[in-house]
């Protein structure tokens, strides 16, 4: 579901159906009909609950693959960054011009390109970690964190199981 939100965040459905776009905040201090910011938040509440759902689920792994030095992991940290410094530059000269602040025309381009070179990285990051992914069954000496009861519980369980 992460990737499908990327997908559409890329072909800018955000910005589109509704003046000023589907999951812009300024819709609500807009004269937009209440039906449109009734729709608006509802689809700024199901992204933030795929995010969220998301997070609890792979952050776990995800702080432990960092640890371990998994390549999977790093470059999702490395895509990370390179989609941060995408969305700092995008649209650098209108913002720069909202600053007060002209951009020679050939900056611009250098910024666009170098924007959409960490859009690319981004994503190319996230294929090579799926690619190099591979499941990791952690034993309890590899978790200094959990407690004496969870190594009794999980030995009373795995008495039971054989």
């Amino acid at each position: 579901m992460i990737l499908v939100l990327f997908c559409l965040r890329e072909l800018d459905i955000h910005n589109s159906f509704f003046e000023p776009g589907i999951l812009q905040t300024a819709i609500f201090s807009s004269v937009a009909p209440m039906w449109q910011k009734a729709v608006s938040a509802g689809a700024m509440l199901a992204v933030l609950g795929v995010v969220l759902r998301f997070l609890l689920l792979a952050l776990p792994s995800f702080w432990y693959g960092l640890n371990r030095r998994t390549g999977w992991a790093w470059s999702i940290a490395v895509g990370l960054l390179m989609a941060v410094g995408g969305v700092i530059l995008d649209g650098a000269p209108r913002k720069a011009a909202a600053l007060g602040l002209y951009l020679n025309p050939f900056y611009g381009s250098v910024f666009v390109a170098i924007e959409e070179i960490l859009e690319m990285g981004f994503a190319v990051s996230l294929v090579f970690a799926i690619g190099t992914w591979r499941p990791e069954i952690r034993s309890t000496a590899q978790n200094p964190s959990r407690t004496k009861d969870d190594l009794f519980t999980t030995v009373q369980i795995s008495d039971h199981v054989r």
